[in-house]
């Protein structure tokens, strides 16, 4: 499955335990709801002379799969409706079949159901026919019809102005009460009833909608109506939002095509550039952060290849963030004075950032909190390592407090949202920069070329747009490319 398909699954469970929206005192009882359900169900049943049902009694614990809020109820599928599957095979065969024609019916297939499509189909039955032995399987417009084999679980409201038809072998129908709103319930049909033919199927051939006496006695929450709608039009938002999230994976999809191995750097760069979100007008200008800043060095825009935005300004990095090094602890001496504390700082290496930018802290060492010698990382600060074959590759966010290693660079910037920091550090017009400064034999940079390398500075409004749109984007590229 798919981050989508994870994502709307978790919205129609929330959907139907009530999770997904306020509930309000002014509703309707649906005590007094589920009395008008049973008397519409009774009244439907009279008009199109469907025989009583047969339904359980109350609700045991264990038939009920999951709590709902005290004003809700639950009732059984069965109670909703008038449920109709289609006749055997043997009443309705392809040599019962006739030429379509000014007195023929129309037989739906499912098809109909599985492509949303009324008019699909070329098969009908005599009108005689129809009249003797098929009458009671008519569908009707606003009936919903479901694909009960192979394709299971498919469903398809008919719409108004429909051929007169009725439904065959492979479809069920269902006509709801009115007190039950449509939309509510396919969420809820889709969410449950799909798994459920899934787990009560036998074999792995064809699967099935369950049979009846189960399938009618499934339990449905029942919220008043106004809340059905409500849920209703939340799920409906939502789901439109995952349709746009959709859009991006399969964006990213045909970006890995055009762009293979290069999907997480292509974004980083068009991000850094202003090229990945929206400019607005009203965030202002950088210029308002960088005032703050005592001792500024000017950087001329020409300066650059890279164009920005108009509104977003360039700083050199030490004017803009604290930056400096570790501590180097021998390894006898981390062995004999700082393994096995209880309390202190943890003590970051360079080996307990991993390069899937995770910060390993229970390594065993710690730095007691009055050893002042020590420098210390902020929380939030980014560290990276400078030093060695993992220079400029290691990077982490840190979540509280260290001491680190002298193989680790600090960046931290009050003036700098700190996710817009980290993702900079990773772009490639800061990896160019600080691949082309690596010297030794070791290979590292200096902290002093660190200082002196600069950052493009969006205004913050801008900055949290950044942030929030790599974080979305980036996820997605983890499954797709290497890194």
């Amino acid at each position: 499955m798919t981050i989508c398909d994870d994502l709307r699954q978790a919205v129609l469970q929330a959907a139907i335990q009530g999770k997904l929206t306020d509930q309000r005192p002014e509703d309707d009882d649906a005590n007094v709801l589920c009395e008008n359900i049973q008397s519409e169900r009774e009244l439907l049943a009279n008009t199109f002379g469907a025989r009583k049902e047969k339904l359980k009694g109350l609700f045991s614990m264990d038939e009920l799969p999951f709590e709902i809020p005290a004003a809700w109820k639950w009732m059984r599928i069965g109670e909703l409706g008038l449920y109709k599957k289609g006749p055997f095979g043997s009443a309705l065969t392809k040599s019962i079949f006739v030429p379509k024609s000014s007195s023929t019916i129309k037989v739906y297939e499912q098809k109909n159901a599985i492509k949303r499509d009324s008019k699909l189909g070329d098969y009908y039955i005599t009108k005689e026919y129809y009249e003797k032995s098929m009458k009671g399987f008519t569908v009707r417009a606003g009936d919903i019809i479901v694909s009960c084999a192979g394709t299971i679980g498919e469903t398809f409201v008919m719409p108004n102005n429909i051929e007169l038809g009725i439904i065959n072998q492979a479809l069920m129908k269902i006509t709801l009460v009115p007190s039950i709103q449509l939309s509510f319930f396919l969420l809820y049909f889709d969410f449950v009833l799909k798994d459920s033919a899934k787990s009560q199927s036998k074999g792995s051939a064809i699967k099935n909608i369950p049979p009846f006496e189960i399938l009618k006695n499934m339990p449905m929450p029942i919220p008043s109506l106004a809340e059905q709608k409500r849920i209703a039009a939340r799920v409906d938002a939502l789901m439109a939002q995952i349709d746009d999230l959709e859009k991006t994976e399969n964006e990213l999809e045909a970006m890995k095509k055009a762009f293979p191995g290069d999907m997480k750097a292509s974004l980083l760069q068009a991000a850094m550039q202003g090229k990945l979100t929206q400019q607005f007008k009203t965030d202002g200008g950088a210029v308002d952060i960088l005032k703050s800043i005592k001792k500024r060095t000017m950087v001329e825009d020409d300066a650059h290849d890279v164009d920005i935005p108009p509104n977003w300004e360039w700083a050199i990095l030490s004017d803009i963030c604290e930056m400096y090094t570790g501590n180097s602890i021998a390894e006898s001496e981390k062995a004999q004075k700082y393994a096995g504390l209880k309390e202190g700082y943890d003590y970051i290496a360079t080996k307990d950032v991993g390069f899937n930018h995770q910060v390993e802290y229970d390594n065993g060492i710690k730095i007691p909190f009055d050893a002042a010698s020590f420098r210390k990382a902020h929380q939030d600060a980014t560290l990276l390592c400078i030093e060695g074959g993992s220079a400029g590759k290691k990077i982490a966010i840190l979540d509280k407090d260290v001491c680190f290693g002298n193989k680790l660079c600090m960046f931290f910037s009050p003036n700098l949202n700190k996710r817009y920091l980290y993702y900079y550090l990773q772009s490639p017009d800061f990896t160019s920069v600080f691949a082309n400064s690596v010297t030794g034999i070791i290979g590292g940079v200096s902290i002093k070329k660190l200082k002196a390398m600069t950052i493009p500075v969006p205004p913050l409004a801008e900055q949290e747009r950044i942030v929030a749109k790599l974080d979305k984007l980036l996820p997605l590229c983890d499954g797709l490319v290497e890194y």
